[in-house]
């Protein structure tokens, strides 16, 4: 089984796939990926922020370092290489069950069920 990309958003752009960056060169958005298996319905959410090299550069310079866990770092915005790199991903990552293929995912981005707990 693998992964399928369903849908892409942000809730900081009306129209992610028309969203300009107010600053070509240091510019940063948070994402969501609506991901589910390949054999069946369902989706669930996979949060990144997709950003130019800028913005961690700036993070690295104050504090001393920078994490780049769930950032995906582009030369310059453009909605379809966003979803190609989600695609790709997609791709990559595969497993004999939905937990799994998540599992995979979720070293790129952040699942929403990642530290989730049954009551």
């Amino acid at each position: 089984m693998k992964a399928v990309l369903r849908a892409l958003h942000s809730p900081d752009a009306n129209d992610l796939r028309n969203w300009r960056p107010p600053d070509e060169k240091t510019w940063e958005i948070f994402v969501q990926a609506f991901l589910g298996p390949s054999d069946g319905p369902g989706e669930e959410s996979f949060d990144f922020t997709v950003s130019s090299a800028a913005p961690l550069s700036a993070e690295a310079e104050a504090a001393g370092h920078a994490w780049t866990g769930s950032r995906l770092i582009l030369g310059g915005w453009n909605y379809a290489d966003v979803e190609r790199a989600v695609i790709d991903l997609c791709q990559e990552c595969e497993g004999p069950d939905w937990s799994a293929v998540a599992a995979q995912l979720a070293r790129y981005m952040d699942w929403e069920f990642t530290n989730y707990r049954d009551a």
